[in-house]
């Protein structure tokens, strides 16, 4: 998965404000983020699909291997 700084930024930014994790910045480099996730964010995270289930991970597996 390829995605652009400012878009992780915007995207752990809304997780902070859903209250699904902390950000904090922490060391000698500001720009060092430490992300720990709350417990709303837990139980969200145990309803989530594991990384290879549903439908494109099934499409992909039919493909031939040279595709």
């Amino acid at each position: 998965m390829d995605g652009h700084q400012t878009t992780a930024s915007n995207r752990v930014k809304a997780l902070v404000v859903a209250e699904m994790i902390v950000a904090e910045k922490n060391g000698l480099d500001r720009r060092t983020v430490q992300l720990r996730i709350l417990p709303a964010g837990s139980r969200v995270l145990r309803k989530a699909p594991g990384p290879f289930a549903g439908v494109l991970p099934e499409a992909l597996a039919t493909l031939d291997a040279e595709t």
